[in-house]
């Protein structure tokens, strides 16, 4: 089974979905694409199935406020360069 990338190599700017978590795609060890949610309670990435990709992808997902990732441990995600996808 795949494990993500360490350091965390997030591949889109982070979004947020109903208020339980922000979500993201993330490299694999394997350098696969995976779909990642971070919770707020325990701060850990946890992987999602593929489908949440297509979900996660979509235009109107609304990106996370700089002051939620700062707030959240967030904020060397900031000014960070994102692929396109």
């Amino acid at each position: 089974m795949s494990k993500l990338k360490y350091p965390l190599e997030l591949l889109i700017y982070p979004r947020e979905s109903s208020g339980k978590g922000i979500y993201s795609l993330a490299k694999l060890d394997n350098d696969e694409i995976s779909a990642v949610i971070y919770h707020y309670e325990t701060e850990t990435w946890e992987l999602l199935p593929n489908h949440w990709i297509k979900n996660i992808v979509k235009a109107d997902a609304v990106t996370v406020p700089e002051e939620i990732l700062h707030l959240n441990g967030l904020g060397s995600l900031i000014g960070k360069k994102f692929e396109k996808i």
